[in-house]
């Protein structure tokens, strides 16, 4: 995802500065953009700081840590990812103090849509700020939806409820899938079963060829996202029982799929193999 942004803004004629903790992912970039040897010298270079890390705890060490020598006044740091919407708002305190400008701007859409524009950007933060950062958000989404959502933390707030919506939407399927699996009927006799009841085909067709093609555990539930929208609800009062149980159901299974990164458990193995009685993975990218 990363790589794709910056060749976005490379097209545009933008003056890039890129970093990766992996100097592999940074090699491509090197005859067009500037390679920085730290997340300091990039800050210290950059107007605008671009983020997209693996996880919110990532994210806050490298801003309160790594960024600091180069986050004077007047930068603008863009925070890409998927962090803790808590610490969002924290943070984005803690740079307004320094009188930093910063927006959380989580994508979606993955990196396929990234090298087309077709990404999804939901922004928090700043009505000016986002004003002023809206064109270079075109040059990564502009065949995609770009939507200002509120204050800081709105934009993580709103990819937590499609992160939520899509997950326990595909938990719930897969579930239905394995309980008339359970019974002996095979995946493809079910969809052809189902394929013509318009609930099934809207909501659900994509993800039945991907049991089909690639098997359940290709299947995102999102959980890796589950612990922070879980616990922003719990900060906010707000209870979520189901996105609970599905967390709690997943939270002793053995990591057996591969996801942006991270070695987490599949939903649909956890289910065959709870059904079965066997303690059986796979690994699986």
């Amino acid at each position: 995802m990363g790589a794709a942004v910056a060749a976005r803004l490379l097209e545009a004629a933008y003056s890039v500065s890129v970093f990766d903790a992996s100097p592999l992912r940074t090699e491509p970039f090197a005859a067009k953009a500037v390679v920085r040897e730290s997340p300091a010298a990039l800050a210290i270079a950059a107007d605008v700081i671009l983020l997209r890390l693996p996880s919110s705890e990532v994210f806050v060490q490298l801003v309160e840590q790594e960024l600091l020598p180069g986050l004077t006044k007047d930068k603008t740091v863009i925070d890409l990812g998927a962090t803790d919407v808590v610490q969002t708002r924290r943070l984005s305190e803690w740079l307004e103090a320094r009188e930093v400008s910063f927006l959380d701007a989580p994508l979606s859409g993955g990196a396929s849509a990234a090298r087309a524009g077709r990404l999804c950007i939901f922004a928090g933060g700043k009505k000016e700020t986002f004003k002023r950062c809206l064109p270079l958000l075109k040059v990564l989404a502009p065949l995609g939806n770009i939507a200002y959502c509120g204050p800081a933390g709105s934009g993580q707030v709103v990819k937590g409820v499609e992160q939520l919506a899509l997950g326990l939407s595909a938990a719930g399927f897969l579930e239905a899938l394995a309980y008339g699996a359970s019974f002996g009927i095979a995946q493809a006799e079910l969809w052809e079963a189902l394929r013509r009841t318009p609930l099934a085909r809207a909501c659900f067709e994509q993800t039945t060829q991907t049991v089909l093609n690639e098997g359940g555990e290709a299947v995102s539930v999102h959980y890796g996202e589950l612990p922070h929208i879980l616990e922003a609800a719990k900060a906010h009062g707000q209870p979520l029982p189901v996105a609970q149980a599905l967390l709690a159901f997943l939270e002793h299974a053995p990591p057996s799929v591969i996801e942006r990164g991270h070695h987490i458990p599949s939903f649909w193995l956890e289910l065959t193999r709870r059904q079965q009685g066997t303690g059986q993975t796979c690994l699986r990218t």
